[in-house]
């Protein structure tokens, strides 16, 4: 909670540093696939599943071509991982994660001149993300615990790799419509223990700028 609070207030900072350039806030929606990467050769992936991410936007132009865009988004991730460990019980391991985290992106996006009423934009940049709920399916041998809260089993906070592009739609003066995809990599283990694994994600983000 309190590195939340703290980058919220850099973001308050850069807002008022910024207060005499372009600025545009608005609200986003972001459905997409996620799933689990595993860290180990023992894992591997089975399958993943899909998210609904949604929060605000902001932008802080330096110029025409360069902003500054963060946010505050809720963030769904999780995944499916699965091992069979070689014991005298064959013992097989599965597991079902669903996780919840609050996401506060820092990144560069690079806008063209507007074609008509369309610009075309590139953006990278990180994700800071704070656990904020996790369940799961967790099947160890004859062991089973059905979609359960596993909080105290991950890591409190992730950190990804942002990379997106996409377009943006003049519908009227500094109103715009955003339509992207956004690829999220983990860099950091979610797990809090064995098994290790880093969540990613790949969506379609829908926005409004104003």
């Amino acid at each position: 909670m309190k590195k939340i609070i703290l980058l919220l207030t850099i973001n308050i900072l850069l807002s008022g540093a910024l207060s005499a350039q372009k600025f545009h806030f608005g609200l986003g929606v972001t459905p997409a696939m996620a799933w689990l990467h595993p860290g180990s050769d023992e894992l591997s992936g089975d399958g993943s599943r899909f998210g609904f991410n949604y929060g605000l936007i902001t932008e802080f132009a330096f110029t025409e071509n360069y902003s500054f865009a963060t946010g505050l988004i809720i963030e769904s991730k999780g995944g499916n991982l699965k091992t069979e460990i070689s014991t005298s019980d064959s013992l097989n391991f599965h597991g079902e994660y669903k996780l919840q985290y609050v996401e506060i992106p820092l990144t560069l996006k690079m806008k063209t001149n507007p074609v008509g009423s369309i610009s075309y934009f590139g953006q990278f940049g990180v994700a800071p993300e704070f656990l904020i709920g996790a369940k799961g399916t967790l099947k160890n041998g004859s062991t089973v615990v059905e979609d359960s809260d596993i909080k105290d089993d991950i890591n409190n906070s992730n950190v990804s790799l942002i990379i997106g592009a996409g377009i943006e739609y003049i519908l009227s003066g500094n109103t715009n419509l955003l339509l992207g995809i956004v690829y999220k990599n983990g860099f950091t283990d979610v797990i809090n223990g064995d098994p290790k694994a880093n969540a990613n994600s790949l969506g379609l983000n829908v926005g409004v700028l104003f």
